[in-house]
């Protein structure tokens, strides 16, 4: 079980439950009762995150054969995939409040990885972190510019912030 995130109201709580085998997305209350099965496939779903208008949850999924990322409404139904224009490795996301046409994400690059972000006014992503470690785990700042994310190498595991813009962290 993994994976807790509150919607943004505060009223509802998505979450990676297995409990009936597969890893799945739920949905519960604030106070984790009344759990609602949202995803039925025989794919691993990972890292809910909420829309900012809480409508919607995104999510990633190995559907495709490896990891995307998903969309589906917050009260169920069918999966969408997100045209991320990456074919590798596509996780972690994390909807920005701010500009909600923006999706930051965990992507594959060779054999490591970096930090990309999905614009659904383009259609496309584009990778913003290019350092010689690993980024991973990006959440949006209050600016709509900066992430937080963890950046990771053999030896060294820390927190840095990312322009976005600049590609700077």
């Amino acid at each position: 079980n993994s994976g807790a995130r509150f919607s943004p109201d505060g009223s509802k709580v998505a979450m990676v439950l297995s409990g009936e085998g597969n890893p799945e997305i739920y949905v519960s209350n604030a106070q984790g009762r009344q759990v609602a099965r949202r995803t039925r496939s025989a794919s691993v779903e990972a890292s809910p995150c909420w829309s900012p208008d809480g409508s919607q949850l995104l999510f990633t999924s190995d559907a495709a054969g490896g990891p995307q990322l998903y969309l589906m409404s917050s009260s169920g139904g069918g999966m969408q995939r997100i045209p991320t224009n990456i074919s590798g490795y596509c996780a972690e996301p994390d909807w920005s409040t701010v500009n909600p046409n923006k999706i930051a994400f965990t992507t594959g690059i060779g054999r490591g990885y970096q930090i990309a972000v999905y614009d659904f006014s383009k259609r496309a992503s584009v990778q913003v972190s290019h350092a010689p470690f690993d980024g991973i785990e990006p959440c949006w700042l209050g600016d709509g510019r900066h992430l937080v994310y963890t950046a990771r190498d053999r030896n060294t595991t820390r927190i840095c912030i990312l322009d976005t813009e600049s590609g700077k962290s």
